[in-house]
């Protein structure tokens, strides 16, 4: 995936907001973790077992559900050479104990392609034409984007990739996520149009390369 210096940092950021997530849903001990994207007060030990309620999704598969989420038919040539970088880094088994720093990185990093192939789909489509950006005005700099219309993308993520409502601490999360972002830009690119689409870009990524989205 090719990206500017800037790009790199802002996707970078979208990686450290998925592993704050996951670092903030982590219980004391090792053996326990919650996410972004994990249900509810469910816990999940990570003890070489096939008897979990929750398993890891190998790289194939992990492709496969992030083009069945955003309702892509097939891999553009660019997400499939992404896949092809980063495929190595993903477990070969179902072990939760196999997710490690590598395989996020891959994952956000492939999530990334999938997401750009969305958005260049769903740009240039009046709103009501639209699945997941149906309130986007990608027109302008990322310093306009209201809160009605950056709640309801996140929520329209949620309802299609992890098939619930968005829970309040992880709506604080992508609030949180926003002013993070802003805080990286100058006054110039906050009114530059491709800083939006950057912008939703990274959160898209953030939720297909989340827990829930990994798991099975």
């Amino acid at each position: 995936m090719s990206f500017n210096l800037r790009a790199l940092i802002q996707l970078t950021i979208a990686v450290v907001f998925l592993a704050t997530a996951f670092t903030t849903g982590f219980n004391c001990s090792a053996s326990k973790m919650h996410s972004i994207g994990s249900s509810g007060n469910e816990s999940v030990s990570t003890s070489k077992t096939e008897n979990l309620p929750y398993a890891l999704l190998n790289a194939e598969q992990t492709l496969s559900s992030m083009l069945n989420v955003t309702e892509q038919p097939q891999a553009s040539q660019g997400i499939r050479n992404e896949f092809n970088i980063r495929n190595s880094a993903f477990s070969v088994n179902s072990y939760l104990a196999s997710m490690n720093a590598p395989m996020l990185l891959s994952a956000t990093s492939l999530a990334g392609e999938v997401c750009n192939s969305l958005i260049t789909r769903e740009r240039p489509l009046a709103g009501n034409q639209r699945i997941f950006f149906q309130s986007v005005n990608f027109n302008v700099g990322p310093a306009q984007i209201a809160a009605a219309e950056y709640a309801s993308v996140v929520g329209i993520f949620s309802q299609k990739v992890w098939g619930r409502a968005i829970a309040s601490e992880e709506t604080e999360l992508f609030n949180q996520y926003y002013t993070d972002y802003m805080a990286t830009l100058t006054t110039a690119e906050r009114t530059q149009t491709a800083k939006t689409a950057a912008f939703y870009l990274s959160v898209c990524s953030a939720v297909l390369s989340s827990f829930d989205s990994l798991t099975f």
